[in-house]
C-alpha cells in the first residue's frame, strides 16, 4: 500500500507487471552493467515494497545528473562549452551545481520553472551572478497553449489537470536555437517535454539527464519517444539516495 510517488504499490506492481516483456527488453538495451542491476532491484522493490535490493546499486546525490567533482567515473562529463538547459528548475539548485561543477565555464544557461514562488526564489539565488544565464517563468511541453498547473511552491509542482493556475507553455523547438546538456525533473511530463524538442534534440543530439520515477511507465514512455527523436542514445540508468 505504499505511496510511489503519484501511484500506490498496487498500481505500480500492475502495471509493472503487464509490461514485464518490455522491461525486460529495456533492459538488455542499456549500454553498462550497473543500469541493468538497477532495473533489477527497482523491479523487485515494486513487486515486494522491500527497498533493501536498491542498497546494492544506490549512487550518491552528489552525482545525480552530473558530479562536481573531476575524479572517477559519472554518465555525465561536463565541458566548457555547453548550452545546458534545466526544465523543472526549481530555486535553481541544480543549476548551482553546474556552475560550481563547470567552474562557471559554460556558454549559455536556459533554466525554466512555471511555479511562481519557485521561479522568485530562483531569480533571487541567480540575482548577483553573471553570464549569459536566462531565466523562463515557463512550462516546457508539446504545445505553445496554456496549462493547468499544480503550484505548491515546492519540488512537487507540476502540470494537472484541475490545478490552481494556468501557466504559459513553450517547445523547446520554438525557442532555442543549441544544446548541448539537457536536464529534466517535471513530475511525470517529462515524454511531453521532449516531443516538444524533437528537431532540437535530434539536431544537436545532447547529453540528456532526465528523471523517469514518478509513474510506473515514465521510464518506458521516456525511452519510447527517445527512440523516435534520438535512435542512437546509449541509455543509462541510476538510482541516487
Amino acid at each position: 500500500d505504499m505511496i510511489l510517488i503519484y501511484q500506490d504499490g498496487k498500481t505500480t506492481r500492475a502495471q509493472t507487471l503487464e509490461h514485464a516483456e518490455q522491461f525486460s527488453a529495456l533492459k538488455r538495451r542499456f549500454a553498462d552493467a550497473h543500469s541493468a542491476d538497477t532495473l533489477d532491484a527497482v523491479l523487485r522493490m515494486r513487486m515486494t515494497g522491500d527497498r533493501a535490493p536498491l542498497l546494492d546499486v544506490i549512487c550518491p546525490s552528489e552525482q545525480e545528473y552530473f558530479s562536481m567533482y573531476r575524479y572517477g567515473s559519472n554518465p555525465i562529463v561536463l565541458r566548457d562549452d555547453e548550452h545546458y538547459v534545466d526544465i523543472g528548475a526549481y530555486d535553481g539548485d541544480t543549476l548551482r551545481k553546474f556552475l560550481i561543477a563547470t567552474r562557471h565555464r559554460y556558454e549559455s544557461i536556459h533554466a525554466f520553472e512555471p511555479d511562481p514562488s519557485n521561479f522568485a526564489a530562483l531569480q533571487q539565488r541567480m540575482r548577483a551572478t553573471p553570464g549569459p544565464i536566462f531565466l523562463h517563468n515557463q512550462a516546457v511541453g508539446n504545445s505553445d497553449q496554456p496549462l493547468s498547473f499544480s503550484a505548491k511552491g515546492n519540488m512537487g509542482s507540476r502540470v494537472e489537470a484541475g490545478g490552481d493556475i494556468q501557466v504559459p507553455s513553450v517547445r523547446l523547438d520554438e525557442v532555442l536555437e543549441k544544446i548541448t546538456l539537457l536536464k529534466m525533473d517535471v513530475e511525470g511530463f517529462e515524454a511531453q517535454v521532449l516531443l516538444g524538442g524533437a528537431q532540437l534534440i535530434g539536431r544537436y543530439r545532447p547529453r540528456v539527464a532526465i528523471t523517469c520515477y514518478h509513474h510506473a511507465l515514465d521510464l518506458l514512455d521516456i525511452v519510447a519517444v527517445l527512440d523516435q527523436i534520438y535512435p542512437e542514445a546509449r541509455l543509462r540508468l541510476r538510482h541516487y539516495v
